[in-house]
């Protein structure tokens, strides 16, 4: 027999030899090697074409006799176990995100790649040799590819079910809205949902929809509505070339649109004038250029689907009335239980990675952190601060060290949550008279009443009132029950 090292003096470095066969050569001559169990880490990445996440759930010893069956049952249970740990964290019960292992679409380890319920036969390199080469184990959920929402569901933690209901209800209703407070993940959520919208319909490799996306963040005026349509190809100047585009189904999403320049130019669109059976036209004048007028060609079919944070909700404007409008609750299930699951699930994530054992501890201080942005929500509607609400989003950073989680949390309230009450506090204090009221001042003294309810006296209905609500924050949803000793 030809020493392991010996035979790699035959091996020409030009030609390939495949990580399966390293693996192979990696064990031979070693007795202790080849019995010794490895241990890989289990870990669910996103589908293709999603935004990215990666997180750790388990590891899988591997021993030589395990057979590729063997380990798809383990790697399966690890799973399932997985499941059941993040729909049910810190005691939450009130739903379910309703994943199930008929969710698995691929399996990897190194090279060796197979779909769910069709492992590889034991003729293949066995998983002990494909460890050696490869220690971690991967486990892609079923996604855009697929045609389905599965992956979706794992990363949002909202069931594959309701994600099939929000697309449904924007291909059967041309004008759609979705509301709700900030830091709810509809920005990232959508444009997820908007690429299944972007998929070949079944049978076809025309897309459902084309669809022209753009966000509200960056734009400042209805000029640059204009602008950003007309590069997108929606809007165009010359009538025939538009009449040849009479098939294509577009689906405009405006994300988190702002009353301004949003309101302008959702009249502007759903106002235009027919100009045939297949297009409308507007003339627009531009704020730049007073003097001359553009007529704008687009289609007389098309969707529209708009997002909004709550706090910029008007129903003021006639043209929001002509939407169909989906409300996101934090009060209600699955958002309700959104931070609960994302650090539990982070936790476990850092838990595998680094090795670490279960700290009560953090558990305790993230069950504090959860706690805090539920009754600061809780502290906001009985003062009447609505458009104040914060979603789970902005807690999702929180660090898995316990000693540093009460300054992350200090530096969360001093930059944005301090500032954001004390707006909304002082603009609702300082709102136009309203119809039926007898003082301009009605909105403070509303806020100023049940602040007093609470025992807190108060001297101005301004700048006292936002400083009080304030105290009342820090005291009623911070600082109680707070496990960080001293802080």
């Amino acid at each position: 027999m030809i020493p392991r090292q010996d035979f790699a003096q035959f091996i020409n470095h030009n030609t390939f030899i495949s990580n399966e066969c390293l693996g192979v050569l990696s064990t031979l001559g070693d007795e202790d090697n080849h019995s010794k169990p490895i241990n890989v880490m289990v870990r669910i990445i996103s589908s293709n074409n999603e935004h990215r996440y990666c997180y750790a759930i388990g590891t899988i010893s591997i021993t030589a006799e395990l057979s590729w069956l063997e380990l798809e049952r383990t790697c399966v249970k690890l799973f399932m176990d997985h499941i059941t740990q993040i729909d049910s964290p810190f005691d939450y019960t009130k739903s379910s995100i309703g994943c199930t292992a008929n969710h698995i679409d691929i399996i990897t380890l190194g090279l060796t790649k197979w779909n769910y319920q069709d492992s590889p036969n034991d003729e293949s390199p066995m998983p002990y040799t494909a460890a050696h080469v490869q220690d971690t184990l991967t486990i892609y959920l079923k996604g855009i590819q697929s045609n389905t929402t599965d992956s979706l569901a794992y990363n949002y933690f909202i069931p594959s079910q309701n994600l099939k209901n929000f697309i449904r209800y924007i291909e059967q209703n041309s004008y759609v809205g979705v509301y709700g407070a900030a830091y709810l993940q509809k920005k990232a959520l959508f444009e997820d949902l908007m690429r299944y919208l972007e998929r070949p319909m079944a049978f076809s490799t025309s897309a459902k929809f084309l669809v022209v996306k753009f966000e509200f963040e960056s734009v400042t005026s209805l000029d640059d509505c204009i602008d950003e349509l007309v590069e997108q190809n929606f809007l165009r100047t010359n009538q025939s070339s538009n009449e040849q585009q009479s098939s294509t189904k577009y689906l405009l999403y405006f994300a988190n649109i702002q009353n301004s320049a949003g309101t302008d130019v959702l009249n502007l669109l759903l106002n235009g004038e027919s100009s045939s059976g297949t297009c409308q036209k507007v003339s627009y004048t531009r704020e730049e250029d007073s003097k001359s007028t553009t007529v704008y060609y687009f289609p007389s079919m098309f969707h529209i689907f708009i997002t909004m944070s709550k706090r910029t909700w008007s129903t003021e404007h006639e043209v929001y009335k002509k939407f169909k409008w989906i409300p996101f609750k934090l009060e209600n299930p699955p958002w309700n239980g959104l931070l609960k699951r994302h650090l539990w699930r982070r936790m476990i994530d850092v838990n595998i990675r680094e090795n670490r054992l279960v700290d009560n501890e953090l558990i305790k201080a993230l069950q504090w952190v959860t706690n805090v942005w539920q009754r600061y929500n809780e502290c906001l509607q009985k003062l009447s601060l609505q458009d104040a609400l914060l979603g789970p989003a902005l807690f999702f950073d929180c660090p898995m060290e316990r000693e540093t989680i009460f300054e992350w949390l200090q530096t969360k309230w001093n930059t944005i949550v301090a500032p954001l009450v004390r707006e909304f506090s002082m603009n609702k204090c300082a709102q136009p008279k309203p119809r039926g009221s007898t003082s301009a001042t009605a909105a403070a003294t509303a806020i100023a009443s049940s602040l007093r309810a609470n025992s807190l006296e108060i001297s101005t209905p301004y700048e006292s009132v936002a400083c009080t609500a304030l105290y009342v924050l820090l005291h009623r949803a911070v600082s109680r029950d707070c496990p960080l000793t001293g802080q």
